[in-house]
């Protein structure tokens, strides 16, 4: 009996210190019920280096995944136009409040800026695009960042990012790096 007491009494802290948490924490919601607002708040959530698919596997030389970002190059069958997608997660409410999507950000590297270099971004929610536009990508080999912004934010429970990548040659390298979301709610 005496080695069930530190357990017992342990678990015991852990409900009270759960109760108590509660009583300071959103309260449940009925449907319909207006959510009173407190204070604004954002929270962002990334896919990163191994989430990238390339739609058409079969064109591409060279498809190397790492956890910090996915190396692509094309076979000559596939110089122009190939489409690579990423999922980010979404997270649809959080401490009690309904979220809207403000931005959107993948980070890319080209070996050839100027002409192998990804051209456009399409966002999905669902089977719904809800997001096309063009990129105008820089003229380099380091490492950028495209962002997209909503205001007012776009409600969604997850983003499938699609990116057009142009292929000049089949020398030409695209790293794909991070793709994230970033979620207003309150």
């Amino acid at each position: 009996m005496k080695a069930r007491t530190p357990v017992i009494v342990m678990l015991m802290l852990v409900l009270m210190m759960g109760l108590l948490a509660a009583a300071d924490g959103p309260a449940a919601v009925a449907a319909g019920e207006t959510l009173t607002v407190r204070s604004a708040g954002s929270i962002t959530l990334a896919s990163h280096g191994t989430a990238w698919v390339p739609e058409r596997r079969g064109k591409f030389a060279l498809w190397r995944q790492y956890g910090w970002g996915t190396e692509a190059r094309v076979k000559a069958g596939g110089v122009g136009d190939q489409w690579v997608h990423i999922p980010v997660p979404g997270a649809p409410v959080v401490d009690g409040y309904l979220t809207g999507l403000y931005s959107l950000t993948f980070c890319a590297r080209s070996s050839n800026g100027a002409q192998s270099k990804p051209i456009r971004i399409d966002l999905w929610y669902g089977s719904t695009r809800f997001y096309s536009a063009p990129v105008n990508w820089w003229a380099d080999n380091a490492e950028h960042c495209w962002k997209v912004d909503f205001n007012p934010g776009k409600s969604t429970v997850a983003v499938g990012v699609s990116v057009l990548l142009h292929f000049a040659n089949t020398t030409d390298q695209i790293t794909l790096s991070s793709a994230y979301a970033s979620f207003t709610y309150g």
